[in-house]
């Protein structure tokens, strides 16, 4: 087993990749030459601002790598070794209320607007709120149960689905599984940010229809989702507070085994 130390603080500053081959990965570093550290809020190195430092990757050992990977700490482990990013995500309900920069918000939509689709259709759409009074209305669809903590954070969402390719007006039945690909490079975006996601399907779809102006004809409404940085458990009920950890998975061969036809 690979223990739960094997982490990385997954910042948008701190890139790297594990190669397998090479023993090798990559952090990235400001155009200072300076490696960011684990409280550092990064910036998005997009327009390659000099004078907020744009990102380069130098290679690193297997050493530094495992090094790297201690600063995050949760109970989970890995019966394979894997890149510390999906480990480290998880989705807490806990949240602070401080305003997320555009830069990062941008971050996150660029990473999801990444994600490979069928036929490149991109079928998904993300419709976001950051003032108060769009955040109200956002969760105001949410089952209470979730309204009662994604309300605090200062980012909510909603993960829409095209139903149909553009293309030709064919049902598309890959589209929820496109857009769950672009949900999920939101999500391990978000860690690079230092920030965290939480999915939710606890929601009234027809309400959410209704909020967005999406037809239910052309879209359906896949997920809600809540992103900011990390608050205080204490703040939550406390009943939720007992579930405020990273959660466990299916044993690998649960999930995945190799097929033989019959001799």
């Amino acid at each position: 087993m690979i223990q739960g130390s094997v982490r990385l603080a997954l910042e948008m500053g701190r890139k790297f990749r594990l190669d397998g081959t090479e023993g090798q990965g990559y952090l990235a570093e400001t155009s200072n030459g300076r490696t960011q550290d684990e409280n550092t809020r990064c910036l998005p190195n997009a327009h390659h601002d000099a004078s907020r430092g744009f990102l380069k990757c130098r290679a690193v050992s297997e050493k530094e790598v495992r090094s790297m990977c201690s600063f995050i700490q949760n109970s989970r482990s890995t019966e394979a070794e894997v890149d510390c990013m999906f480990v480290d995500r998880w989705s807490p309900r806990a949240f602070l209320p401080d305003a997320l920069p555009q830069h990062q918000i941008d971050a996150l939509f660029e990473a999801a607007r990444w994600a490979p689709s069928c036929y490149n259709e991109q079928p998904w759409l993300f419709l976001y709120a950051t003032s108060a009074g769009a955040r109200r209305l956002f969760a105001s669809a949410l089952v209470e149960r979730n309204r009662s903590w994604a309300q605090r954070a200062p980012l909510l969402l909603f993960v829409l689905a095209r139903r149909a390719f553009q293309t030709n007006g064919k049902a598309n039945r890959h589209a929820a599984f496109d857009a769950g690909a672009a949900w999920m490079s939101l999500a391990l975006q978000a860690r690079r940010l230092g920030l965290y996601a939480h999915a939710m399907a606890g929601f009234d779809v027809k309400r959410a229809h209704e909020i967005l102006g999406a037809s239910e004809d052309e879209y359906d409404v896949l997920a809600a989702v809540a992103v900011g940085r990390r608050g205080d458990a204490t703040q939550l009920p406390s009943d939720l507070q007992a579930i405020e950890k990273p959660n466990d998975r299916k044993p690998p061969a649960e999930i995945a085994r190799a097929f033989e036809p019959n001799a």
